[in-house]
């Protein structure tokens, strides 16, 4: 009797353990919540989401503002938003300034989620200066131009913020000015900040203010502006107008040569946002180009005829700089101002060939005028059937003289034969909530073990994940012109007399900061032919390339990384889509194959000696896939090139800060003599 009672007891049990050992097992228990006997942890999803709806107030928490927190790349965003001492602080600016953003229709709407990722770090940054009592009073009082409905826009309040001008060492003498600008000028007190915002603190600005014909000369420079707007439009020409008075003081142009830029301008209500941007572009990037030139009021004019719609805040900077390339090309420029451009602009359009509106697409058009096979592209085009950019036009300009590698152009299985067996690797990125999930995953069973097991298991992974960002890709998906393009670099690059020029280049661009190495390759008879175009320093030490000399690639732009003699961690293009800098996002713009090379040392002998006669250097191709934007490298691994010495090349010369302060003050007076009438 005993033992049946214990069978049957003991039943229920081996049917439970039987049950848990078909069923899910229950996942780990971290090490550190066993020590303190903590229950198990929330998920992270949830947490957030808590967050943002009790600490930040928002009424509306989307899916998708939730995977984009949890991303591995937004972990400092996730920090910010689980903290709720940022959004006490956050709630305080909202009551105190009443934070909003322009909504769907036009009206005013709360913050939401979307404006605090894009500025909400920034905005409490400045907290201190914002939650000031003076600040208080003075940004209703001066910028009371940007509220609607008693609130002003999260962006404008951090744009006014970073001014500087509210700050404790500078908050007096924006008053000053501020009154100086509503006394003697006659302005509403509620655009005196703005107009300051967008000049800063200058001597120059100073000069304006105080000197007897100041108010005379900006509202006859401000009329002539607003004149094509609307009455109630007519402020928005306030800004541009002191703008252009404090560069015309800093390189002392008098004023009537201010307006007569303006007034060759001839402006048209349509052309006054990219004007206004060119303006800026003027004066906030430090330019010294003289605006009293009637040449370059020609170029500006062009340029907003052509492509003033799409001209912004980013795009005006290239254009601008595209003019001190062109000043500098006679026959470029006067290609460009005359009917001749616009001519040949019609003519691509007209063959079904869409021109970017972006210097890329300005300068290629001017390449095109200069030479260009009407009869044999057109009917080339027709033959390929596949869709042609104006880069493609241009490489397709080059070889339309080569009976040859036209027949292979044409033939798709005769082109896929030559590039068969080349890799190509394809950089992708997961879904970012499955790379989420595998990591947190691969984590909770980590850290179920301790800390140590943690960091352990977390430096495994990098590998991991680095090994799933690239995939082969698949050649089928190339157009047969990038197909081409490819072989041709392929054999140009088997070509010996290539070696010898590459470290040439290579070795000056070690020897001398203040270039980075670089050019393109254009098509020569059958060979990608590179020309040498380095990008030179400017003033905040960035190296620019220049887009003018660089739009007659036919088959790549080549790019260096050798500022020393070992650059191998900056090997393989760098930046990423949509960085708006970097290697990818160039070739992206540029719409063609971009060539990096990196130096990576001396190769070694047999014997382990270095042998410094040569530099080993990498060679990469990167293409843009048209169909996703996805980059396509092809790596040509490691290739030792002749290395010269210092006492080898020509002598580098360094001139001292005064001398180029006097070259550059020579080249920005320097007015190009063009044959051509000028408006």
């Amino acid at each position: 009797m005993i033992n049946q009672t214990k069978n049957t007891t003991q039943a229920p049990k081996q049917t439970a353990q039987s049950g848990t050992q078909t069923g899910k097992a229950e996942p780990p228990v971290p090490f550190w919540r066993k020590v303190f006997g903590l229950g198990p942890p929330r998920p992270m999803a949830e947490r957030l989401e808590e967050s943002l709806r009790e600490k930040w107030k928002f009424p509306e928490v989307r899916p998708h503002h939730i995977e984009s927190l949890l991303a591995p790349e937004a972990d400092e965003k996730l920090r910010f938003f689980l903290d709720g001492y940022y959004a006490g602080r956050y709630l305080k600016l909202k009551k105190i300034y009443g934070l909003a953003s322009q909504g769907r229709r036009g009206g005013v709407d709360d913050d939401d989620i979307d404006t605090l990722l894009q500025f909400g770090q920034k905005l409490l940054s400045y907290y201190d200066m914002l939650n000031d009592d003076e600040t208080r009073r003075y940004i209703p009082r001066y910028f009371g131009g940007y509220y609607r409905e008693g609130k002003i826009g999260t962006e404008t309040l951090v744009n006014i913020a970073s001014t500087n001008w509210l700050g404790p060492f500078m908050r007096k003498q924006f008053v000053t000015y501020a009154e100086l600008l509503h006394t003697r000028f006659n302005l509403p007190r509620q655009v005196c900040g703005p107009l300051l915002a967008s000049v800063g603190d200058s001597r120059m600005l100073n000069s304006i203010l105080y000197r007897k014909t100041g108010p005379e000369e900006f509202q006859r420079l401000a009329d002539i502006i607003a004149a094509p707007l609307p009455e109630d439009k007519r402020n928005d020409a306030l800004v541009p107008a002191l703008e252009l008075l404090v560069l015309a003081t800093k390189q002392q142009i008098p004023v009537a040569g201010v307006t007569s830029f303006v007034h060759r301008m001839k402006l048209q209500a349509e052309h006054f946002r990219p004007f206004t941007a060119i303006v800026y572009t003027l004066w906030a990037h430090n330019h010294d180009v003289d605006i009293s030139c009637p040449v370059f009021s020609a170029y500006v004019k062009k340029v907003l005829d052509e492509f003033g719609p799409e001209i912004d805040l980013l795009k005006a900077p290239l254009f601008v700089n595209a003019y001190y390339d062109f000043k500098h090309d006679g026959e470029k420029l006067r290609i460009f101002l005359s009917p001749q451009y616009s001519e040949t602009k019609a003519f691509v359009r007209r063959i079904g060939v869409t021109v970017p509106p972006n210097v890329w697409g300005m300068a290629r058009v001017v390449v095109l005028a200069q030479k260009f096979d009407r009869e044999k592209v057109p009917q080339l085009m027709r033959q390929l059937n596949e869709e042609v950019t104006l880069a493609d036009l241009v490489f397709l300009n080059g070889i339309s003289n080569n009976p040859e590698e036209v027949a292979l152009l044409l033939n798709r299985e005769k082109l896929l034969a030559q590039v068969e067996g080349i890799k190509i690797k394809r950089i992708v990125k997961r879904r970012r909530n499955d790379q989420v999930e595998d990591l947190s995953n691969r984590i909770d069973q980590a850290s179920a073990n301790g800390f140590i097991r943690i960091l352990r298991r977390l430096t495994g992974l990098r590998e991991d994940i680095k090994a799933n960002y690239t995939e082969e890709a698949d050649f089928r998906r190339f157009k047969n012109i990038q197909l081409l393009q490819l072989h041709i670099l392929e054999r140009s690059f088997d070509f010996p007399g290539l070696d010898e020029l590459l470290g040439w280049e290579v070795s000056k661009d070690i020897h001398d900061s203040t270039r980075e190495g670089g050019g393109f390759f254009d098509y020569d008879r059958d060979l990608a032919l590179f020309v040498s175009v380095p990008a030179e320093q400017e003033s905040n030490r960035k190296y620019k390339a220049s887009i003018v000399q660089r739009s007659a690639a036919a088959c790549a732009i080549g790019h260096f990384h050798a500022l020393k003699i070992d650059t191998a961690t900056y090997a393989g293009p760098s930046g990423w889509r949509g960085a708006q800098a970097g290697d990818i996002d160039s070739a992206a713009e540029a719409d063609i194959c971009s060539v990096i090379v990196t130096t990576v040392g001396h190769p070694k002998e047999s014997n382990g000696v270095k042998n410094k006669g040569k530099v080993a250097v990498d060679v990469d191709f990167l293409f843009i896939d048209r169909e996703n934007g996805d980059p396509l490298i092809r790596d040509r691994g490691v290739r030792n090139i002749p290395y010269f010495t210092k006492d080898q090349i020509p002598p580098i010369s360094k001139p001292s800060r005064k001398e180029k302060k006097r070259r550059r003050i020579e080249d920005a007076h320097f007015c190009p003599p063009i044959d051509l009438p000028l408006p």
